[in-house]
């Protein structure tokens, strides 16, 4: 789920097997796609207060790093796994000015500085606080999506 460099923390589910009950009512109910979507949205939830943390420890001189962080689908994912990149992109966005680029490649010298100005440490506690968040957010999205299975359709 939360990515940087290569650092990445997964998610088990556990009690999943084919025979649950869970799962037989969920494929009752629903088509892989949308069972895929309700699922990413929930992990996708999941990672916006590790973004935000992100966001708000920041160095700001720009505005653009700031603006390079985000949750977005993971571009490497097996058949059996939904995942989440959370972090600094690439790419550009619509600036006043016109296009301006995101500059999420050059988060990792805003954390651990460079010989001109030192590093401000905004990533390492946003993703290990984030981590506890995404648990709780992930176990709560669940135990209501099981609640209310059996409005589902």
């Amino acid at each position: 789920m939360a990515q940087q460099g290569r650092q990445t923390v997964t998610f088990i589910i556990k009690g999943t097997d084919r025979k649950d009950p869970l799962p037989r009512k969920l494929r009752a109910i629903m088509s892989l796609s949308k069972r895929r979507k309700l699922l990413y949205n929930i992990v996708r939830d999941s990672g916006k207060p590790m973004r935000d943390m992100m966001r708000a420890g920041s160095p700001v001189r720009t505005g653009v790093l700031k603006k390079s962080f985000h949750v977005r689908q993971a571009k490497k994912k097996k058949f059996t796994q939904v995942s989440v990149f959370v972090g600094g992109i690439k790419g550009t966005f619509a600036g006043m000015d016109g296009p301006q680029k995101y500059a999420g490649w050059r988060a990792h010298w805003a954390e651990l500085g460079t010989v001109n100005h030192p590093g401000n440490y905004f990533l390492q506690p946003a993703i290990r606080i984030g981590t506890i968040r995404a648990v709780g957010i992930i176990r709560a999205r669940m135990r209501k999506l099981v609640r209310n299975l059996g409005k589902l359709k």
